[in-house]
């Protein structure tokens, strides 16, 4: 019995050592889009969306600082793109132009934004926001209906987090009903 102790106490402390560096103030985000870039199109080509992104910045607006994503969309079949956000407090929006330049084709620019929660440490976010424009602009990538791929991971404060990710889906024909 005298052995365990010290055994159960080290385990202890371990874990909370552990714990520390898994949720502790220095924890690191990610880009997850490395994990699926180089992977095969999935086998829907009957509708799918071919996403190319062609900026990613950090904006300041109104005091708040956010997260902006311009891309391109090739739509095939009667499919929709989605952002998908996991995490609490998380404001969004998505604006759209199309414009259709002199004997040309129309040309649509899309941008996802995302407002960084003040919790998040500034310079681990100016460092995710490099490398996910230096993983994902000028690439394009196809996602199938009912898929999505994640893209980013940010943690928040001890034990928050925020986490982006990209899909398609089937349009809903009931809402312009």
């Amino acid at each position: 019995m005298l052995h365990s102790a010290p055994r159960n106490t080290w385990r202890r402390n371990n874990w909370r050592a552990r714990q520390t560096s898994i949720i502790g103030p220095d924890r690191r985000g990610e880009v997850l889009a490395y994990q699926w870039l180089k992977s095969a199109a999935g086998t829907n080509t009957t509708n799918s969306i071919r996403f190319t992104f062609t900026n990613v910045e950090l904006r300041q607006e109104d005091g708040h600082e956010w997260m902006a994503m311009d891309y391109a969309t090739d739509v095939h079949g009667d499919c929709e793109e989605v952002f998908r956000m996991g995490g609490s407090d998380v404001v969004t929006r998505k604006h759209g132009l199309q414009i259709t330049p002199e004997g040309s084709p129309p040309v649509v620019r899309q941008r996802f934004e995302w407002r960084i929660p003040g919790k998040i440490n500034r310079a681990m976010v100016a460092d995710l926001t490099k490398e996910f424009a230096k993983a994902l602009v000028g690439k394009s990538f196809v996602v199938p209906e009912g898929e999505q791929r994640p893209l980013l991971h940010f943690p928040i404060g001890t034990t928050g987090h925020v986490s982006v990710a990209i899909g398609a889906r089937l349009r809903d024909r009931s809402v312009n009903k």
